[in-house]
């Protein structure tokens, strides 16, 4: 019988806020495409910024991975607050985007 000694789970995960952020760029990424009446430079604007961001949360979350893995080596309170502050940035563009094209669709 293996033994594993008590642990606690922090209310807040850093993998968390990374999924999080991910589903909302993959979602801009979608809704933007699917729109033609929006400005091509927003467009490639706003593409481009969420590709860049997925590329930051997937580092972020390779380095939880990391610091689960091999404990001590990374912090993993700067992972999660750096996390943390980047989904509140994603929230922003993304309630933008979506603001955006709500206009869009409203427009006769």
């Amino acid at each position: 019988m293996v033994h594993i000694p008590n642990r606690t789970m922090d209310f807040f995960n850093a993998a968390d806020f990374v999924a999080f952020g991910l589903i909302l760029h993959i979602s801009n990424i979608n809704e933007i495409e699917h729109f033609n009446d929006l400005e091509k430079s927003w467009k490639t604007f706003q593409n481009g910024t969420s590709i860049f961001l997925i590329t930051v949360y997937s580092f972020l979350f390779a380095a939880h991975l990391f610091s689960q893995a091999n404990p001590g080596t990374i912090n993993v309170d700067t992972v999660r607050t750096i996390s943390m502050i980047l989904s509140g940035v994603s929230f922003y563009l993304s309630f933008s985007v979506y603001d955006r094209i709500s206009k869009v669709e409203s427009t006769p």
